[in-house]
């Protein structure tokens, strides 16, 4: 494990259960004094970048929406299949200040 090892860690993954469960590695990590993060993906990662840049133009943030298209070139195969493996499934989402199982 990166971690043990004294190697920081950032993973690319943006399946919404690894990121929000990467928090359970925060103490380990904080006691050898190294990085771990996840979430690191294009969606998770520039959109989060975009919120911490404008954030401070709002005095109230309520909602986010995010949305991500491909390039100049179709996605592969790997990322279709990531992605439609989401369809369906059910997810925690934070509304109205409460965690909520919802599907979409």
């Amino acid at each position: 494990m990166a971690i043990a090892s004294g190697a920081n860690y950032i993973n690319l993954a943006d399946g919404r259960d690894f990121v929000a469960g990467i928090s359970r590695l925060d103490s380990l990590a904080r006691e050898r004094d190294v990085l771990v993060a996840s979430g690191a993906s294009s969606v998770p990662a520039l959109s989060s970048a975009v919120v911490d840049r404008y954030l401070p133009s709002f005095s109230r943030l309520n909602t986010i929406r995010v949305g991500i298209g491909s390039g100049a070139r179709s996605p592969g195969t790997a990322t279709l299949r990531s992605v439609f493996g989401y369809c369906g499934k059910p997810f925690q989402s934070l509304q109205d200040g409460r965690w909520q199982t919802i599907y979409d």
